[in-house]
């Protein structure tokens, strides 16, 4: 199947969010999958699709970025990517620290991983419940 292009939608229109995951799910014949560019932007997303009668995981999985202190609060817990903030900022202070002082700079990219914290809004879940059901009905037979 092939991936779809990026969609931006306005997070406090129902009907543009409720038209996206509904004929996503149609053209897909599954829930669509939602990559938020942050927390904050996941959150307002699944405010307005609730107002809209969906709700996640059921309707559309969703996955935001930074792991704010609220996404794991949530009526359905925000699976989010983890950025190391702190290692961030150290190096670019660094890197600027550098620059500033005529140093040649080594590299002009930096990589650093980022971990993903796997909550319910994506499905994930639901389908490790799934598979465990389906595993205790086998062994039962």
């Amino acid at each position: 199947m092939p991936i779809q292009s990026p969609v931006a939608v306005d997070l406090t229109d129902r009907e543009s969010i409720r038209n996206l995951l509904t004929h996503s799910s149609r053209a897909s014949r599954r829930a669509p999958a939602v990559v938020a560019v942050h927390d904050y932007v996941a959150l307002e997303f699944m405010n307005t699709a609730t107002k809209s009668g969906l709700k996640a995981p059921d309707d559309y999985g969703i996955i935001g970025f930074d792991d704010l202190p609220i996404a794991s609060h949530l009526s359905v817990p925000l699976t989010t990517v983890v950025q190391p903030r702190y290692d961030i900022g150290f190096r670019a202070g660094h890197l600027l620290m550098d620059k500033l002082m005529g140093s040649p700079i080594r590299n002009d990219k930096l990589s650093l991983l980022v971990s993903l914290v796997v909550r319910e809004s994506c499905g994930a879940h639901q389908i490790v419940r799934y598979r465990r059901t389906a595993d205790s009905v086998l062994l039962s037979n």
